[in-house]
C-alpha cells in the first residue's frame, strides 16, 4: 500500500471548519487511460431516507446560553453504539479529538441540527427558528466516547476510524444502522449521499442530498489510476453543484452488483464505501469497506493515533519524489 500512498498527493480545497474537510487526491504521474467522468445530478434526500447518516460536530459558540455546534465530518451508524467515519477527520491539531473525544458530539436522526435543544435565539428569523426546532426534535445527540484510527492509516490509504458513543442510539424511522459490505465485489449502480452545502450556524443548516453515481470495476479503477486501487471504490461520475462536500458521506450499493440503488431492483443495500475526497477531475473517491472488514469488526477500540512525525516524513518523501521526476 506504500505504492498508493507515495503516488498520491493531497491539496486543500477549502477550510476544514467552514465547509467540511474537502481534499483533492491526484496521482503524481498523468494517467493515459483516464476518461472524462459523467455528470450526476444531486437531489434533496427525502425525510428518513438516510437514517444511518450522522454528523460529527464541534462546539462553536453560545447564543443566549444556547450552545451551537458545527459539523466537521460525516459518518455512518454500524450498531447502536458504533459509528464509522474517515480517519483524516481527526488529524487536526495533532489528532486532538482522538485523545479528547468528549469534545465532539455525534448527531443522528437529523445531522442538520446545530443546537442541543430546540430553543431558538431571539435574533433568528421565524423560518430559521422553525427549521432548527424541527431538526432538534428528530436529532439524537451523543457524546463521543472513544476513537480508533486504522492502525495503518496514512491518507488516503486506510482512511477509516471506528467511533463509540457514550449511550446507544434509539432506532426509529429517523435513526437506524446499515450493514457494511464484507465481500470484494464490483458495483454497477450506487447511491452517494452527504451534505449539499456548508452549514450556516444558527440557520437552516446544510441540505442532505443523494445522487445516483456510476462506479468503476476494481480492474478499471486500477487501470485508470495506473496502480492497485483495490482498497478504493472509484466513481466515474461528477456530482453537480456543491453536493457531497463533507468527507464521510456514504456510498450505498445493491449487493451483487446488479440493479439500482435506493430500493430499485429489490436487492439488499449495503454500505460499500465512505467518501475520502475528490479525484483531480472532481469525481468522488471512496474507501472500500470490504477491504477493511477485519478492522470494522473490531470489538474494542485502540485509540493510539499515528505519530505526527510519520506524516511529516510522508510529505517529505512526496516532495522528494516530485523533485526527482
Amino acid at each position: 500500500m506504500w505504492a498508493v500512498v507515495l503516488l498520491m498527493a493531497l491539496a486543500w480545497a477549502g477550510g476544514a471548519r467552514a465547509g467540511g474537510d474537502r481534499r483533492v487526491i491526484t496521482t503524481l504521474r498523468h494517467s493515459a487511460h483516464r476518461a472524462a467522468p459523467r455528470a450526476a445530478a444531486a437531489e434533496p434526500a427525502s425525510a428518513g431516507q438516510l437514517p444511518y447518516l450522522v454528523s460529527l460536530k464541534e462546539k462553536t459558540y453560545k447564543v443566549d446560553n444556547d450552545t451551537l455546534w458545527q459539523s466537521v465530518c460525516g459518518g455512518v451508524i454500524l450498531a447502536a453504539r458504533r459509528v464509522l467515519a474517515p480517519a483524516h477527520c481527526f488529524e487536526q491539531n495533532k489528532f486532538f479529538f482522538v485523545r479528547h473525544p468528549d469534545y465532539l458530539r455525534v448527531v443522528a436522526g437529523d445531522p442538520r441540527a446545530v443546537a442541543l435543544a430546540p430553543d431558538a435565539a431571539p435574533a433568528e428569523s421565524s423560518r430559521a427558528r422553525a427549521a432548527r426546532r424541527l431538526h432538534a426534535r428528530r436529532a439524537q445527540w451523543r457524546r463521543l466516547a472513544a476513537v480508533a484510527l486504522h492502525p495503518h492509516y496514512h491518507f488516503p490509504a486506510h482512511d477509516l476510524a471506528l467511533l463509540d458513543v457514550d449511550s446507544p442510539f434509539v432506532f426509529n424511522e429517523w435513526v437506524d444502522y446499515i450493514v457494511a459490505d464484507r465481500w470484494a465485489q464490483d458495483y454497477r449502480r450506487c447511491l452517494a449521499a452527504g451534505a449539499g452545502a456548508a452549514e450556516a450556524v444558527g440557520g437552516e443548516g446544510a441540505s442532505l442530498v443523494v445522487a445516483n453515481v456510476s462506479v468503476a470495476s476494481r480492474w478499471r479503477c486500477s487501470m485508470l489510476w495506473e496502480m492497485n486501487m483495490n482498497d478504493f471504490v472509484c466513481s466515474e461520475s461528477v456530482v453537480d453543484g456543491a453536493a457531497l462536500q463533507a468527507a464521510g458521506g456514504p456510498l450505498v450499493c445493491e449487493a451483487g452488483g446488479a440493479g439500482g440503488a435506493g430500493g430499485a431492483g429489490g436487492g439488499e443495500l449495503v454500505l460499500a464505501g465512505l467518501l475520502a475526497g475528490l479525484a483531480c477531475d472532481g469525481s468522488p473517491l471512496f474507501t472500500r469497506l470490504s477491504a477493511h472488514a477485519d478492522f470494522i469488526d473490531e470489538d474494542s477500540l485502540d485509540a493510539a493515533p499515528p505519530h505526527p512525525a510519520t506524516l511529516q516524513l510522508l510529505f517529505a518523501l512526496l516532495v522528494l519524489l516530485q523533485i526527482v521526476q
